[in-house]
């Protein structure tokens, strides 16, 4: 993709705003698909596009997909089970998944299992068996993972700060967008909730990537017991991604009444996967075959699907959750069921 932009575009100022959105994707200069950046800067460029607010459900922005999957899910008969870790996938002699098992030890069986969580948690928790050879859990395991990200939720003083119905890229001059450096505090996304009334914003997102390495020793604790040191790291880096800002937005820090960070050691905790990766696995135009995996596993009714498999974000999620579901009835017919005919 480097080569591309770099190639088609010689002016440098358009060059870096062409890629300035760089909280949608890790740009990397060296090793990401044509395919991954033209999916994700187009569907932005084609226009952007925000969940609203609904009255009937009182939910708003990704409360909304949520809700709709669960009520989905169970008028098709399904249920959904919160607070269940699952800790063993269980693999009968024929090379079937027999069972899952969860932390409290009950056991569920089904005719087919499909995992979101990152490929190589799922391999993690599959049993032992000759189906899955040692060489496939290590190129799993082995994968690249893209960077985490530090989150700063800033809830606002009344009418201190006008509501912007756009996103800021906040960048330092001179950073090179396509070989970031996750250590350093060189680039910010901010994003605004709108407003339930009124013009002023009342809360807003603050995005950085963030280095796993900084912060892997609290890897395991538990939000709140990680320490004065956890906590001066973030907010050490809020204090960087507030100095960005203040270039965008002079006298931010006056605007601001509380503020909740999240780093990649957050979202590790929430989602299990490695390092806090943003966007899940890099993909490597080098190696296509092994950067971009197949929902198919060596087990036969053992299916993956979530970012890591082909694109992130909702866009690439939701293509692939259509290209797993294309396992079961054959994509044929999954194709007339989506389209009605």
């Amino acid at each position: 993709a480097y080569d591309f932009v770099r190639d088609t575009i010689s002016d440098q100022r358009l060059r870096d705003v062409v890629c300035g959105a760089t909280m949608k994707m890790e740009l990397n200069a060296d090793t990401m698909p044509m395919y991954v950046y033209a999916q994700a800067t187009n569907s932005f460029i084609d226009s952007s596009w925000r969940l609203g607010y609904d009255n009937d459900s009182k939910l708003g922005g990704g409360m909304l997909l949520i809700d709709r999957l669960v009520r989905q899910v169970r008028a098709m008969g399904g249920t959904i089970l919160s607070g269940k870790k699952v800790v063993s996938v269980h693999v009968s002699e024929d090379g079937n998944v027999s069972g899952v098992e969860t932390a409290d030890g009950e056991v569920f069986t089904a005719d087919w299992v499909i995992s979101d969580v990152h490929p190589a948690v799922t391999m993690d928790l599959v049993d032992n068996c000759r189906q899955v050879k040692k060489v496939f859990r290590n190129r799993i395991s082995g994968l690249k993972n893209t960077h985490g990200i530090f989150t700063a939720n800033i809830i606002l003083k009344p009418e201190s700060l006008q509501y912007m119905n756009k996103n800021l890229f906040v960048h330092h001059d001179g950073v090179d967008l396509w070989r970031p450096d996750a250590r350093k505090t060189e680039s910010i996304m901010v994003h605004f909730y709108p407003p339930e009334k009124g013009k002023y914003a009342e809360s807003m997102d603050v995005l950085s990537m963030m280095d796993w390495d900084m912060l892997s020793e609290w890897d395991g604790m538990h939000s709140g017991t990680r320490g004065a040191d956890y906590e001066e790291i973030k907010n050490r880096k809020l204090n960087e991604c507030l100095d960005l800002l203040e270039f965008r937005l002079p006298g931010i820090r006056q605007c601001i009444d509380k503020v909740y960070t999240s780093s990649p050691v957050t979202w590790h905790g929430y989602t299990a996967t490695p390092d806090g990766s943003a966007y899940g696995v890099a993909k490597d135009y080098h190696n296509p075959l092994l950067t971009f995996l197949s929902p198919r596993t060596p087990l036969k009714n053992l299916l993956l699907t979530g970012q890591s498999l082909n694109l992130h974000g909702i866009l690439g999620v939701s293509k692939t959750a259509v290209i797993t579901c294309g396992f079961l009835p054959g994509m044929e017919n999954l194709e007339k069921d989506i389209v009605g005919y």
